[in-house]
């Protein structure tokens, strides 16, 4: 690995609007330097080992990119000169399949499939040029290499994504119900509601149990991409004992089973089946106490201090019937003393149930369905 490994990297991770915080906040513990953080948009430097940290350890990004070169750019030729000068034949094999992508936010560039279109023409010439050919072999339906310029108020980023599939796809759903949460969003709400492990957790509306088996991931310390795989192994640049020591250092941070109170409800018996199977492929099945029963009948047994995290039926995905009376229970119950947490919701008809004086508000989406986090004041 050379050079290669000991340099300092150009990083950049993604995330959902709302995230930035959480992602500086874990991307620096694992060591990221010299961060700085713009919209949905977090970058910093790192050698090889730490890509790696960052690929197994991101709980809250969607991905991680090797930024391979960026500059202020006005029109389609300055855009192929960026992407041209860049030494594609150290990254790329010849037989992968190369992918571009693109994004571009408030610039004079913004017609994508052009942008695409031009990023691969430099890329294709720049590699010919270096081989001292004409043409360059790509193998469709293999291995592939994703390419993606992010144009940003005129000046493009040429990422190369070492992520591949999402990295909130954590390996561990198997199945889900009809409305969940991504996994990297659901940690973002157990991180956001402040909850203290050694106090009682619950979901009393937990379908497949996304919410909850976030929750004990996060309190045992357990590393969310410990059992997938990355993109950057496609690349000229991996190095796979380097991708298991970043595992197994992770892996060594782990704290032990056992030692919390978490709380899944559902009142559909054959959801909880399947929450149950998805938390025991995520390792943490024995962290998590499912049960089959309504709201009424779990917040009726919890042991206070506790919090609670919830993402209830909104009536945008789920036709429900009785939304306000569900909401009216809901703050009703948060309202107690000695509770904490929030829910996550579009239901505008949430809003004359909260008592703004005990509660805040975080603007979230849920896939593409803008939402708000309503949760509790420190008091």
């Amino acid at each position: 690995m050379g050079n290669f490994y000991d340099t300092m990297h150009s990083i950049s991770l993604t995330c959902q609007a709302g995230l930035e915080s959480l992602v500086h906040r874990d991307s620096k513990k694992l060591g990221l330097q010299n961060i700085t953080v713009s919209d949905r948009f977090i970058q910093g430097k790192a050698d090889l080992e730490t890509v790696y940290r960052l690929l197994v350890g991101s709980r809250f990004a969607n991905r991680v990119y090797l930024e391979l070169a960026k500059s202020s750019t006005q029109d389609f030729d300055g855009l192929f000169d960026l992407c041209f000068q860049i030494p594609w034949s150290k990254y790329i094999d010849e037989g992968k399949e190369i992918i571009t992508e693109a994004t571009a936010i408030r610039s004079k560039l913004s017609h994508l499939p052009s942008i695409q279109s031009i990023t691969k023409k430099a890329i294709i010439k720049s590699l010919t040029k270096e081989r001292d050919s004409q043409h360059w072999n790509e193998k469709r339906g293999g291995d592939e290499i994703h390419i993606h310029t992010i144009i940003k108020d005129d000046k493009s980023h040429i990422l190369l994504d070492i992520t591949g599939l999402p990295l909130h796809k954590r390996g561990w759903r198997k199945q889900a119900g009809e409305a969940p949460l991504k996994e990297n969003l659901a940690a973002a709400l157990v991180a956001f509601s402040l909850w203290r492990f050694g106090e009682t957790f619950v979901d009393p509306m937990c379908g497949s149990g996304t919410i909850a088996i976030e929750a004990a991931l996060l309190a045992r310390n357990i590393a969310p991409g410990k059992n997938r795989s990355f993109a950057i192994k496609h690349t000229k640049i991996h190095d796979e004992e380097s991708l298991q020591n970043a595992k197994s250092e992770l892996a060594a941070k782990e704290y032990p089973s056992g030692k919390y109170t978490i709380i899944a409800a559902d009142r559909d018996e054959s959801i909880i089946q399947i929450a149950k199977e998805n938390a025991k492929k995520a390792g943490v099945l024995e962290d998590i106490d499912f049960r089959v029963a309504d709201f009424k009948e779990t917040i009726k047994k919890i042991k206070k201090p506790a919090t609670l995290v919830s993402n209830p039926p909104y009536g945008v995905r789920l036709e429900t019937e009785d939304l306000d009376d569900l909401y009216r229970e809901i703050f009703d119950f948060m309202g107690q003393k000695d509770i904490s947490g929030g829910i996550i919701t579009s239901y505008e008809g949430a809003k004359k149930y909260i008592d703004t004086s005990l509660f805040k508000n975080r603007k979230l989406y849920n896939g593409s369905i803008e939402s708000r986090f309503w949760y509790k004041k420190k008091s």
